[in-house]
């Protein structure tokens, strides 16, 4: 035996050929030979072999264990003590065998020979090893063939050994994670939460049983892991998914990079990875799930049994990532690996209806996209395949059924024949009744059966299909679902249903979806993913018409309390995350306050996982008592306290009507204005002449010299932009501004502070310029929390007044700005040199200015600035050295802001643009939101002569007195903005200046 390992080692040094030669002539005279040991040799032989196939893969070397297994099972006498070990080895093999190769008959010939032991195999204290190899086969066999009897009989096998088992027995560690295994096998076919349950806790004593030595450890964290994935899937439980990706993390850590087993690992990080993408929509986990799949595709040999499960993965996540990214290579790359696949899975294959599913998936996304309608036809095709492949109890089912019923509406779309409506909404009705009551499927499959009733009542009017929708959209957000996007979208859905049909339900409904935003926008999430899932679920126009259903049944309370959870979510996850745990319960409060750091921050090395485990103990703190609301969206009262110096004015533009409500007093009912001469339309109407009047002014930059333009252009007519400005701000005034003033002056509010909270198409329209009296101090607030919050800090002592000034950056990709340094100077002078540190031109670098944003209560801003319109998050202001970007500035602390002048362009543009979300996505709200408590900034360009001039007026009230306070700094506005008025300056040069702020 000696000779034998020691050769089959040479084949790595050696020439491979000339070994192998010579292995065969080995084996060959060893089969030959009949002295009488050799059925004991032969067996000794086939264990060394199979020992090496599993360090290395080498087929070669488990068929010649195959050949001595069976050689020295035939030559051995039926009642010879030694045949029952024989048997097990040839067992092992042909496990081995069918495992790598996937040959049914390797496994039928399993079981017959373990059957053929057992029946030979005196009843003796390790009779439990051969009843755990059983049930493994027998499992296996399951997952072939799909006879739920064999899973069964595996479950029932496991445990008799587990008995046999002497308590510490070495072996009892996999005897528990193969039964653990089992009860999870059994979940997936049944889908009985109690199976996955059992899983987890047989699989968690099966992992602290084994040593840390043991080579069996990584598999034990491996299956551990594919059970909470498989609970994750069924209650939606984020931690979870959480505890799958990192048990199988600690399972391919365990392993070499390179070993082989590794590529399972990868494939479930991979699973795992797609699943939180999904949940979370981060793309980064969709390309890291991609990396990972492709590295455990690249360590399988091309006839592994297993490859095919790799690639269904692979094709999923390139389906994932077309839907994101609308690259359709992605889906014809999917589409080709699916067929392939296909073709290589028999009929009667278990896994055929889930190739056959995902082959439809795809080709019903190329239908969506190319609208050829022999894609469609393939696709309905495939998935009728499926359904008929699915057991009765089978857990996937109502998915199969699902898709199906997506697939016929599509097509019933496509050729008019809406007689097959009720073929649809038959089919969803079934998945749905065959959905357990708390699965997280279920709102997925109401919704979709919802939307189809709706779809009938438009055709029928009958009032039972109308009734049927309304009732199964509520349904549907019983249950929490595994996308709460999709949740969202069934409220939304039904809101709109309910509104066109004069139900009162759509407020239920929109409560419903607002209070599902934080779920769909985690905390900690980046700026980038927030952005995107903010336009996915359209979060303007659900805001604004969700204010106008609120209006519409005189609830105005609950119409403030959706304005500030829709247009403040993140503003509200960063004051959720610089909350104080002071107060918060002992066992909780030192790590919440990590946790919460380490997301504002953006140092979360993986921020999902730190958002999971802090939501973990939110959910643990809101159980203490006097805690039950902490962190919840604030009520009416608490957000009306936003008015306490001032009225704040919310202009609201739904799709069928606008208005104003008017928070005149802390807790007082708003005041309600309809505003019957605008609408959506002609707002964005306002909003497009007013684009091509700045494009015609090139007001996009920190100008040196004036651009003002006049005559024919981009659409414009022959007027002035002077009169074009005038049209619109004596629009405003007429339609909006004027209304609103009377019903202040009738309240006894004749002058004063004004702030105004726009959404919608109001968003970006200079509504503070169209005043046409100076009674009224204007200041703009993108949410109601950011003027409370403001409030509520405690203002600096001593102010510590920074100043930045960059003329130009180091590359001087921009025009260079000489009025900066006139306005630096002029700054110095009203404050005193010795009062400001001050960062001019090559000083001003990036660690140098984010020093100083740390450690002044006052800042001035005066350098090149920009609005990224593709990806908001970048808009940055432009230093010597870099960019500081809005994403940057939105994870600093600043413990002692108090105002910040953005001398700078295009500072608070945000929504002017139709392509920004309603929400103060511009450098001067991500200010506010990092700390400050108001803020200078301008709609669009500013000319640089102009800088000097407004910082002038701007300071010398501030400091009138010596003691700046944030308070003042609109009155100060006001006053410089009156001064380039009074000089006679064009529109385009006084409207951009804003106030933001308390």
């Amino acid at each position: 035996m000696e000779q034998l390992d020691t050769k089959w080692n040479s084949r790595r040094d050696s020439d491979p050929a000339a070994v192998e030669l010579q292995l065969q002539d080995l084996l060959q005279s060893i089969i030959s030979n009949d002295h009488p040991e050799r059925a004991q040799d032969l067996y000794g032989f086939a264990e060394i072999l199979r020992n090496q196939y599993s360090k290395r893969g080498d087929l070669n070397a488990l068929e010649a264990a195959f050949q001595c297994n069976e050689v020295a099972v035939n030559i051995t006498p039926e009642n010879h003590p030694n045949l029952p070990h024989y048997l097990m080895s040839l067992v092992h093999t042909q496990r081995a065998k069918y495992r790598r190769l996937g040959n049914v008959e390797d496994l039928e010939d399993a079981l017959k020979n373990c059957r053929r032991a057992l029946a030979l195999m005196p009843v003796h204290q390790d009779l439990h090893e051969s009843l755990a190899v059983i049930s493994a086969l027998y499992n296996d066999r399951f997952h072939r063939l799909g006879d739920i009897k064999d899973l069964n009989t595996a479950l029932d096998t496991q445990e008799i050994a587990i008995k046999l088992a002497a308590e510490g027995h070495p072996a009892l560690p996999r005897y528990l994670g193969n039964l653990a295994a089992f009860f999870g096998a059994r979940y997936q076919r049944l889908g009985l939460l109690e199976d996955v349950e059992e899983s987890i806790r047989k699989h968690k004593i099966a992992v602290n049983l084994t040593p840390h030595d043991d080579p069996q450890l990584p598999q034990r964290y491996h299956n551990l892991a594919i059970a909470y994935g498989d609970r994750y899937e069924r209650t939606a439980r984020l931690q979870d998914l959480e505890d799958a990706l990192e048990n199988f993390r600690t399972a391919s850590n365990l392993r070499p990079s390179g070993h082989r087993e590794n590529a399972k690992h990868l494939h479930g990080l991979s699973v795992s990875l797609r699943d939180r993408y999904q949940r979370l929509e981060d793309l980064q986990d969709l390309e890291n799930a991609l990396e990972k799949e492709h590295l455990a595709i690249k360590l399988t040999p091309e006839d592994h049994a297993g490859l095919p499960e790799f690639l269904e993965n692979l094709t999923a996540c390139l389906q994932d990532r077309y839907q994101r990214l609308g690259d359709l290579r992605d889906l014809d790359v999917s589409i080709t690996t699916d067929q392939e696949i296909l073709q290589l899975t028999p009929e009667g294959h278990p896994k055929l209806a889930g190739r056959l599913h995902s082959l439809a998936v795809a080709l019903s996304y190329r239908y969506s996209r190319l609208e050829r309608l022999d894609d469609l036809e393939s696709a309905l095709e495939k998935i009728k395949h499926a359904v008929d492949l699915a057991f009765e109890d089978q857990a996937l089912l109502p998915r199969r059924l699902h898709l199906l019923a997506n697939i016929l509406d599509l097509r019933c779309k496509r050729l008019g024949n809406t007689e097959d409506l009720d073929s649809v909404i038959a089919i969803y009705q079934r998945a749905v009744n065959i959905t357990p009551q708390n699965h997280p499927d279920l709102p997925e499959y109401l919704q979709a059966l919802a939307l189809a009733q709706s779809e009938k009542w438009e055709q029928t009017k009958h009032s039972g299909d109308l009734q049927a929708a309304l009732s199964n959209y509520s349904r549907s957000l019983e249950i929490p679902a595994i996308k709460p996007i999709l949740s969202w979208n069934s409220a939304i859905e039904w809101a709109s249903l309910a509104r066109e049909n004069q139900s009162p339900q759509c407020l239920t409904a929109y409560k419903h979806a607002f209070a599902l935003l934080p779920e769909i926008v985690w905390v900690g999430s980046n700026l980038s993913v927030y952005q995107h899932t903010m336009k996915g679920v359209d979060i303007s126009v659900a805001t604004s018409d969700a204010i106008s259903a609120c209006i519409d049944y005189s609830n105005l309370k609950l119409a403030v309390e959706i304005l500030e959870q829709g247009l403040a979510t993140r503003f509200q996850h960063m004051l959720q995350l610089k909350t104080k745990a002071d107060n918060i319960p002992e066992p909780y409060k030192e790590r919440f306050q990590e946790l919460s750091s380490e997301l504002y921050t953006g140092l979360a090395a993986d921020p999902a996982k730190v958002a999971s485990e802090r939501n973990t103990l939110l959910e643990k703190i809101r159980v203490c008592s006097g805690f039950e609301n902490f962190l919840r969206p604030m009520s009416y009262d608490d957000i009306s306290r936003a008015c306490r110096n001032g009225p704040v004015i919310v202009l609201n533009a739904g799709s069928r009507r606008c208005d104003a409500l008017i928070l005149r007093r802390p807790r007082a009912e708003p005041i309600h204005i309809p505003l019957p001469e605008v609408s959506s339309e002609n707002l964005e109407q306002q909003r497009s002449t007013l684009l091509k009047v700045l494009r015609h002014c090139n007001a996009r930059t920190r100008e040196v010299q004036s651009s003002r333009l006049f005559g024919r252009r981009e659409g414009l007519s022959s007027k002035s932009t002077a009169e074009y400005f005038e049209d619109i701000l004596n629009w405003l005034w007429k339609s909006v501004i004027s209304p609103l003033l009377q019903v202040l002056e009738s309240d006894e509010y004749a002058e004063g502070r004004i702030w105004w909270c726009l959404t919608g198409a109001f968003v970006g329209l200079p509504v503070h310029a169209a005043s046409k009296s100076d009674k009224f101090i204007h200041s703009y607030t993108s949410t109601l929390g950011a003027l409370n919050d403001g409030y509520l800090r405690n203002s600096s002592a001593i102010p510590t007044v920074g100043v930045v000034g960059v003329t130009h950056s180091r590359k001087a990709s921009e025009g260079i700005l000489p009025g900066v340094e006139q306005e630096v100077k002029v700054i110095k002078s009203i404050v005193g040199q010795s009062k400001i540190h001050s960062l001019v031109g090559s000083q001003a670098t990036m660690v140098a200015v984010k020093i100083a944003l740390q450690q002044c209560s006052w800042i001035h801003l005066a350098c090149h600035g920009k609005q990224d319109l593709v990806d908001p998050p970048k808009s940055r202001l432009q230093l010597y050295e870099g960019n500081l970007e809005l994403e940057a500035i939105l994870q600093m602390q600043l413990s002692h802001a108090e105002f910040v002048y953005l001398a700078a362009c295009e500072t608070a543009m945000g929504g002017t643009h139709s392509e920004m979300v309603n929400e103060s996505f511009h450098l001067g709200g991500g200010f506010i939101a990092a700390g400050f408590k108001g803020a200078i900034g301008t709609l669009w360009s500013m000319r640089d002569l102009d800088g000097p001039v407004v910082a002038n007026a701007v300071y010398m009230h501030l400091f009138r007195n010596g003691q700046p306070k944030a308070s003042e700094a609109a009155r100060a506005l006001q006053i410089a903005v009156r001064k380039l008025r009074n000089e006679g300056v064009p529109h385009e040069r006084w409207v951009p200046f804003i106030h933001m702020g308390i």
